[in-house]
């Protein structure tokens, strides 16, 4: 699970648990609510309420709570360092740039990627993709990275994801990121927004693909843009996938899947 998202109460929320605020709320919310310390990730959460809540049930409560403005998303400090490699990835230069062998043969993979892309919504490179299925690196489940400025989208993949048993974390932005990868583990995957706030998506991906320690991560990119060049620079830089925002919930678990050879 998403182990550096927390909730947290608002005031509103603070003086719903307390009592000082006459709410609507239903016992189960008002129970969910009171739990809600800001110390407990997705995952803790869950496992708070597994024997009460199934998984589904508790993201439509999380959900009304967070329309409601009774709570709110934070970010808790991150454990330990891991012993990963983080300065290419901290690097403030341009990233490696594809050679023309590796541009002509994206742009010959366009041609069915784009057709895929504007009738499924995505396009997984076959030729990237395992022949038979990669074992989780840490633990019994997939370990899946959500790198993603636009919260609303990052909580829809993460809901997605876990809801299919992946662990997920997530980052916003550069100095996030690092953070993420120091910490580790090491993904499984990597879910990747090309338009990022603080630095340049295709140098951040070519970065990952071409770290020793993280070349064999398969990478999964995602873009409001359909053009034909900007998908050849993704697929170029080592990119598994090429998925349109917003993405559909059944094609990001088919394109999860591909990528780790899970059938």
């Amino acid at each position: 699970m998403d182990d550096n998202l927390v909730f947290v109460r608002t005031t509103k929320g603070r003086a719903a648990a307390e009592g000082d605020l006459r709410t609507e709320l239903t016992p189960l919310l008002r129970s969910l609510l009171a739990l809600i310390d800001g110390k407990s990730a997705l995952g803790e959460l869950q496992r708070k309420v597994s024997d009460q809540i199934p998984v589904d049930r508790l993201w439509a409560l999380i959900d009304a709570l967070l329309t409601h403005k009774y709570i709110e998303i934070a970010r808790r400090a991150a454990p330990k360092d891991s012993n990963l490699d983080i300065t290419p990835l901290s690097s403030v230069e341009p990233g490696p740039r594809p050679t023309r062998a590796q541009m002509a043969d994206a742009i010959n993979l366009t041609l069915p990627g784009m057709r895929e892309l504007r009738s499924a919504g995505c396009y997984v490179n076959i030729a990237n993709c395992p022949t038979q299925r990669i074992p989780p690196r840490s633990g019994d489940k997939y370990e899946v990275m959500i790198i993603d400025s636009d919260q609303s989208s990052m909580l829809l993949f993460a809901r997605t994801l876990m809801l299919a048993g992946f662990n997920v974390r997530s980052a916003a932005n550069r100095d996030e990121i690092i953070r993420e990868f120091k910490k580790g583990p090491v993904p499984d995957v990597v879910l990747q927004d090309i338009g990022l706030p603080d630095l340049n998506g295709f140098d951040l991906l070519a970065r990952i693909h071409e770290h020793p320690q993280l070349a064999a991560v398969p990478i999964i990119v995602f873009s409001s843009k359909l053009q034909r060049e900007v998908v050849a620079a993704a697929l170029a830089r080592g990119a598994s996938a090429y998925m349109i925002k917003p993405c559909m919930p059944e094609a990001l678990r088919a394109s999860v899947h591909a990528v780790l050879g899970v059938k």
